[in-house]
């Protein structure tokens, strides 16, 4: 197993966090991802996927364009006034916001 240590904390920042990720599988949905949430001993561990990730004690840890890939017509995803936006087709009016584009399109994603 490879384990992202506090060194690739860049690799944090591109995959949805622990608690987001438990949502996105507490919602059904169960797609592969290159990262996963391994669950260890002293908690929960950002590991490469292909590496052993444990599908009965993980979660995937989604990067943007696997998020992307699970939106149903995505028009457009955007920076507006300090936040991220999400614009979906079929969402009416609807814009789905986060401080970051993973936040924005994991709304967009539950919404869905």
């Amino acid at each position: 197993m490879t384990t992202v240590t506090d060194g690739d904390s860049k690799v944090k920042e591109i995959t949805t966090d622990l608690e987001t990720s438990k949502k996105l599988a507490e919602a059904g949905i169960d797609t592969e991802s290159e990262f996963s949430w391994q669950r260890v001993e002293s908690g929960y561990k950002l590991i490469r996927t292909r590496y052993g990730a444990d599908p009965d004690s993980s979660y995937p840890a989604y990067i943007l364009s696997e998020l992307i890939d699970m939106m149903d017509g995505i028009e457009a995803l955007y920076r507006h006034d300090g936040k991220w936006c999400v614009d979906l087709e079929a969402s009416m009016d609807s814009v789905f916001t986060g401080d970051t584009p993973i936040e924005a399109s994991c709304k967009a994603i539950l919404w869905q």
